[in-house]
Formats: structure tokens, sequence, C-alpha cells
């Protein structure tokens, strides 16, 4: 769950900062980020985008979308999913993740 996730963020060392952060996408202008890295590392057209909208919803029902930030605040990495159920188990879907072609070492 996003708690889980968010607890898991306060076991990291005091003083430790990241090179890249990974964390649930949280302003209107992170999730148009989103939307611009899906056309720039998917090179999708318009009509193929998970939307801002969608990608909210998700996030406020049971989805992750996450994105990778370098020390600027640019994001270098995205990840979207939610649950799946199958069989009467409850899994987690991978929609989509990737890298910024220019970090593929993120």
């Amino acid at each position: 769950s996003v708690a889980d996730f968010r607890r898991l963020d306060r076991l990291r060392p005091r003083g430790y900062d990241p090179p890249i952060q990974v964390r649930l996408l949280q302003s209107h202008e992170e999730y148009l980020d989103a939307e611009r890295f899906q056309a720039l590392v998917w090179q999708f057209e318009p009509r193929e985008l998970i939307p801002l909208n969608e990608l909210v919803v998700a996030q406020k029902n049971g989805g992750f979308v996450f994105g990778a930030f370098d020390p600027r605040g640019a994001m270098v990495g995205f990840c979207f999913g939610g649950p799946g159920y199958k069989k009467g188990k409850v899994y987690h879907y991978s929609r989509m993740c990737g890298v910024a072609p220019s970090k593929p070492s993120v």
C-alpha cells in the first residue's frame, strides 16, 4: 500500500541523500511530467498516453505512480501499475516502467 511505501522511506539512514529519489508523484506538474515522459521514452502518440487524470485516479484507488528524480528535480524514471486479481488472488500489475534514454544506469 501507499502507507507501507511511505514507512519504508523512513528507514533511510539520517543524512543519506540518494542521487536519485524514487517516490510517489504528488503534484499536478509531476503528473504532467509523467505524460511527457511517456512520449519521450516510448514515443507514444498523444492518444496513447495515459493522461494525468487517469494516473491520479489510479493512485487514489490502489495503484502506484512513481517517479525517479535526479538532484535537480528532473524526472528520469517513471513506473505505473495497480492491483490485479486472478483466481481469487491479488497481485501488483506493472503497466509501464521506464528510464530516460540519457539515464540508463538509473
